[in-house]
């Protein structure tokens, strides 16, 4: 999985620095630092935080890094910086809020790769009552399972 991720993130990265730096044309002593502003949500920021030093030291890639939620509207979520005028090289965040950024013609829909999927979620029915207790024991009971999953082998 590790491997996995680190490729993708590697290929989305390298596809999105084509045309995004200068490069040095004849005569010119040395480029510029090659910098790649990334904005990314929650979601990818833990597996993201460990794999973009690898990638910025295989490269020689600086990546200047923001954070921000996918959805609403907070000074910090990326929908709102965007619409302020912030830029970004790439932008990583859920794919119903990266809809949505495509449909406001805020990100090329040609570049949109997905990275991750996730198959968790949590609800109650509509119209029910959850008392205190019965709560509790639904989250101890995904807790017992999330550590069950983790003894498990990873392909």
């Amino acid at each position: 999985m590790k491997k996995h991720c680190f490729v993708l993130l590697y290929s989305l990265l390298l596809a999105s620095l084509i045309g995004c730096q200068p490069r040095p044309g004849a005569g010119q002593e040395a480029a510029e630092p090659r910098l790649l502003r990334v904005v990314t949500s929650g979601g990818f920021a833990a597996a993201y935080d460990r794999l973009a030093p690898r990638f910025e030291a295989r490269h020689g890639i600086t990546l200047v890094t923001a954070y921000g939620s996918s959805s609403g509207g907070a000074e910090d979520s990326i929908p709102v910086r965007l619409e302020r005028g912030e830029q970004f090289d790439l932008v990583m965040m859920s794919q119903s809020s990266l809809n949505r950024l495509i449909e406001r013609g805020d990100v090329r829909p040609d570049s949109r790769t997905d990275l991750a999927r996730s198959l968790i979620g949590m609800a109650v029915r509509a119209g029910d009552v959850v008392t205190i207790h019965e709560s509790s024991r639904a989250l101890q009971y995904f807790k017992d399972a999330l550590a069950w999953a983790k003894t498990q082998p990873r392909p």
